[in-house]
């Protein structure tokens, strides 16, 4: 813990009892110093294990955000054209598309910037979704699957569609750019330089959690999943001391050196189209300069905020429930709001 704020720990314990929740760690960065990093309730409630602000949780969506930077430090670098149709001739990922004749589809007309900004034209966060289907099918299968049966329903650029696989796809524009794993090239040119070093990439089973990492609760299955391949959208985890350490340094923190172009924050935080409420990576409120982005799958819920005019907060909790999402984004402000 770096800081204590009257009326935190009581607000912690009612969000735990309020949610059934086993476990409950934040952090919060203001004016580039950690005000307070701290955990609450049990890693491990079978074991009574204590929580502690070390323990790692799987992050899920907030890896949206984490690869959006990326994908556009190379744009910023020159190496990547956000406006490159990624399964046209000559396109990065092209050796994915199944042999010819193929049915006719929008398929060669996806870009990457379609893909930052979900307006790909297919492929949502909904019962069909790519990601959540045959656990035992590896990645590379399952993209090649997905681009032969699942055709785009609607034009890209059309419309907006939240989607995990397009955010699957960015994954491998990274690695087919840069010629390394998606997983190096992060750890390399965005967690390390911005002193981050809780992040790892989960794995599904419960003999596959990580040093320091805690067990999920809640009434769904969390260790159902095919984590490894969720990688660029949903793979990560980290700390929220990790989560805020990287925001504040991607232009959460004006005192921070960032680790990113300019140009980059810049670029997340516009609309993928006017009056929208996504940018790239980020979800945005036209209402003020406030960025931020949720995380959730069975046995976890995530937020983390860059605050307009500066600062920055995350909080993860090892259970999901309906609702809960909420409830933590509002606790993380009623914690912001003891703090300032």
């Amino acid at each position: 813990m770096v800081a204590r704020a009257a009326g935190v720990e009581d607000l912690a314990a009612g969000f735990l009892k309020d949610w059934n929740a086993p476990g409950l760690s934040v952090a919060f960065l203001m004016r580039g110093k950690l005000r307070l990093v701290q955990g609450f309730g049990h890693a491990d409630p079978a074991r009574q294990e204590a929580l502690t602000a070390d323990h790692r949780f799987r992050i899920a969506s907030l890896s949206k955000p984490l690869t959006a930077a990326a994908v556009l430090a190379l744009a910023a670098e020159g190496r990547l054209d956000p406006d490159h149709r990624v399964f046209a001739e000559g396109g990065l990922l092209r050796g994915f598309l199944p042999p010819a004749p193929r049915r006719p589809d929008w398929l060669e007309a996806v870009t990457v910037d379609h893909l930052l900004s979900h307006r790909a034209g297919g492929w949502g966060n909904d019962w069909r979704d790519p990601m959540f289907i045959d656990p035992a099918v590896p990645q590379a299968e399952l993209i090649r699957r997905t681009l032969a049966d699942e055709p785009l329903q609607a034009e890209p650029g059309a419309g907006f569609a939240y989607s995990n696989f397009g955010y699957c796809l960015l994954g491998r524009v990274i690695e087919a750019v840069t010629g390394m794993g998606y997983d190096a090239f992060l750890q390399q040119n965005l967690f390390a330089p911005a002193g981050a070093a809780g992040f790892a990439l989960g794995g599904s089973r419960l003999q596959d959690r990580l040093p320091r990492e805690v067990i999920y609760g809640g009434a769904e299955d969390p260790y159902g999943m095919n984590l490894p391949r969720m990688d660029s959208h949903g793979g990560w985890i980290a700390t929220p001391q990790d989560m805020v350490t990287v925001f504040a340094r991607m232009d959460g923190d004006e005192t921070l050196r960032d680790v990113v172009a300019p140009e980059v924050p810049r670029r997340m935080a516009k609309p993928g189209e006017p009056g929208g409420s996504y940018g790239r990576g980020l979800t945005l409120n036209p209402a003020h300069g406030n960025r931020w982005h949720t995380g959730s799958l069975p046995g976890v819920t995530t937020i983390a905020v860059m605050i307009e005019g500066g600062g920055v907060f995350a909080g993860f909790t090892n259970t999901r429930a309906e609702g809960i999402d909420g409830a933590l984004d509002g606790l993380m402000w009623q914690m912001h709001d003891r703090l300032i």
